[in-house]
């Protein structure tokens, strides 16, 4: 639950990259969701 609800929501996506069984990178990717995005489908 976020402190405050009026800041905006975030989309974050975590990408691993595995060699045999060990997590060998890690991409970390956070993005705004604007609630008045032009596009009528949102962000995705």
């Amino acid at each position: 639950m976020r402190e405050n609800p009026e800041e905006p929501d975030i989309a974050v996506v975590h990408i691993f990259r595995f060699e045999e069984e060990k997590i060998v990178e890690l991409w970390d990717l956070g993005q705004f969701i604007v609630k008045d995005s032009p596009n009528k489908n949102g962000s995705f």
